[in-house]
């Protein structure tokens, strides 16, 4: 095998960059590679590096792995042949040759992570990025989904990114990928990438003695934990951000540590707890708000006024005051279609859909709800697919509607199946309770 490798790599033309691109592409810390990454880690043009990577296709030095419509092209090595490139380029290799490789792979997903961040969360409190290389040519991403698609192709190789990055301590470039890559651990719950990410993000935002960097590390892992259930721990990780907002007199990061703490309170079943929490949240975030003097920040806390109305309506209704759930969902609904936050106005429906019911108007909970579950849809993420049909089937069961009940249940185990276990059991229970 090797002596066929051989004959294919001397037939490169030798005096174009077709021979380096073999080599170097092998030590990429990639589990695949595309046209655009290829084009940044080796300084070429996008049109460049896909006649090379054609030409090594065709000589069987590289595999085609698949077709993508967000990455297009999408290529890797097959063991033995990236076994054979990489003890080409230790022995070919000029000197600083792998450090720039690997700068120049990282700052490709820094630069194009943090390009669909803009797009998916144009809110996501903005961090400093640091780059030795940017790409010349950024991927252009036409809207949501095509960033939220590419982001989730390229799940895998961002987490080998973080990885290389600090295991080369690279801190800057840790924290600042464990940061760009929000948007996919909001939308896909992949707690494996959350936590091994922000383990090694809060890690490097601390030896940079960025205190800024390292609130929103334990801010948005504080986050994950929650969400994958942890409360007590995510209840102590809201602590120390709060904690540190004062130190620093941060009343944005403080504002979001009493939105956390409200959110870790409802789901650990302390609703009261949880309304004390939100409210001072709710407070800060509208002083924040009336005090900016720039569009964008006054635009960001509207928002998170909306976010914490969407939490707050549930405590309400856990209160059992759902006519004023029905109040503030609506209001949160009517603020984030203003300014454009399909995601979040979709969560809004879906819980206002359950107040209605709530409080006695089940046709329209159930009409509701069936537009929250497209909207949901629309939406993309997994777990808000599953939640919404949750919370229509315990409509239609309260209503008597046993069979389609069922058959949301079934649906949202599903998708639970693929993102979280504990909420996958919930609803199993909930299944089980109407047989």
């Amino acid at each position: 095998m090797n002596q066929a490798l051989d004959q294919s790599y001397w037939s490169l033309p030798r005096s174009t960059p077709t021979p380096a691109v073999y080599r170097r592409m092998a030590s990429v810390f990639t589990v695949d590679f595309d046209v655009p990454l290829t084009a940044a880690a080796c300084s070429l043009t996008c049109s460049e590096a896909e006649t090379i990577l054609e030409q090594l296709h065709e000589r069987h030095l590289i595999e085609l792995h698949r077709e993508s419509a967000s990455r297009g092209r999408v290529y890797r090595f097959h063991n033995t042949a990236r076994a054979h490139a990489r003890v080409l380029a230790a022995l070919e290799a000029t000197l600083g040759e792998p450090e720039e490789l690997l700068q120049r792979s990282l700052d490709f997903y820094l630069a194009n992570a943090s390009a669909a961040e803009k797009i998916l969360t144009p809110t996501h409190r903005p961090l400093r990025r640091d780059y030795v290389y940017p790409p010349a040519e950024l991927i252009v991403f036409a809207d949501d989904a095509t960033a939220l698609a590419w982001l989730y192709e390229q799940r895998d190789n961002l987490l080998r990114a973080v990885r290389a990055a600090a295991a080369t301590d690279l801190d800057r470039t840790t924290w600042q990928l464990t940061h760009a890559i929000w948007p996919l651990l909001r939308s896909s719950h992949d707690y494996e990438l959350w936590f091994q990410s922000h383990e090694l993000g809060l890690h490097a935002a601390r030896r940079c003695g960025d205190r800024e960097a390292e609130v929103e590390m334990l801010n948005t892992w504080g986050v994950g934990l929650r969400g994958a259930g942890e409360f007590e721990a995510a209840a102590q990780t809201f602590a120390a951000v709060l904690q540190l907002a004062r130190e620093r007199q941060d009343r944005r990061a403080g504002a979001q540590a009493f939105h956390e703490l409200g959110s870790v309170n409802l789901h650990r079943g302390r609703p009261s707890e949880a309304e004390g929490f939100l409210l001072q949240a709710r407070q800060q975030r509208v002083e924040l708000g009336n005090a900016s003097e720039f569009e964008n920040d006054r635009l960001t806390y509207t928002r998170a006024v909306a976010i914490t109305d969407v939490c707050l309506g549930q405590v309400q209704l856990e209160l059992r005051r759902p006519a004023e759930a029905i109040e503030t969902l609506r209001g949160a609904r009517r603020t984030l279609l203003e300014i454009q936050d399909s995601f979040d106005a979709a969560r809004a429906f879906a819980w206002l859909a359950r107040a209605h019911a709530t409080v006695g108007d089940q046709g329209k909970g159930e009409e509701e709800g069936r537009r929250a579950i497209a909207e949901c849809d629309a939406a993309g993420s997994a777990r808000w697919r599953a939640h919404s049909r949750e919370l229509l089937g315990h409509t239609l069961r309260e209503i008597g509607d046993v069979d389609p009940a069922r058959g949301l249940y079934q649906e949202a185990i599903v998708i639970y199946a693929a993102v979280s276990r504990r909420d996958e059991d919930r609803v199993r229970q909930c299944l089980q309770a109407l047989s």
